[in-house]
């Protein structure tokens, strides 16, 4: 189970490269060990980041969107981390 990061990562790696081997529509980077990010749009505008790097896993979204035209501002978000969380349900 410790070596379930880094072959997600890996997998997820091959998986993008094999559909876009040009990295035309999505670039794919690793910031750090047992993460994997994929950037999306014009200069990365918007990311996902699969981060494996805790003990928790986490899928991590971000980026930069142009507001106005011509653009006045941006809205930038650097990062919403969405993690697991542990479950409770009632019966009733």
């Amino acid at each position: 189970m410790a070596r379930l990061p880094a072959l997600v990562t890996a997998g997820l790696d091959a998986l993008a490269h094999a559909l876009d081997p040009a990295a035309t529509a999505v670039v794919v980077s690793t910031p750090g060990p047992n993460q994997i990010r994929f950037a999306f749009g014009s200069g990365g505008r918007v990311h996902v980041t699969c981060d494996g790097s805790t003990g928790t896993p986490a899928v991590v979204i971000g980026g930069a969107i142009p507001l106005g035209h011509p653009v006045a501002a941006q809205l930038v978000v650097d990062g919403i981390r969405l993690t697991p969380t542990a479950s409770t349900s009632t019966s009733g």
